[in-house]
């Protein structure tokens, strides 16, 4: 007989959302990373764009929160709006649901 945790009756889909706050964390360094260390704004962007709905999901987590100021602080250095930024990002999902 074999002995199984209950990590093991986990799906994939399941367990992911409990690694997706460090991911949040990766995705706001690689931000500011292509902002400060290797100028490029599109990559920067896209970085931001894959944190946000991290983010959101998961704004009410410390660690989480403290990223969404810093990825707030690298688009205010990109002389973007934020609020402007932000919103047309979920208007664009909305759309492409």
């Amino acid at each position: 007989t074999a002995n199984y945790t209950c990590l093991d009756t986990l799906s994939l889909h399941d367990a992911l959302p409990i690694y997706l706050p460090y991911v949040a964390t990766t995705l706001s360094n690689l931000a500011l990373f292509y902002l400060q260390c290797k100028k490029d704004k599109t990559l920067s962007l896209k970085y931001i764009d894959e944190f946000l709905p991290i983010w959101i999901e998961f704004n009410y987590i410390p660690r989480v929160q403290k990223y969404g100021i810093k990825i707030i602080w690298v688009l205010g250095q990109w002389g973007i709006n934020v609020e402007e930024y932000i919103e047309n990002y979920f208007c664009k999902q909305q759309k492409e649901d």
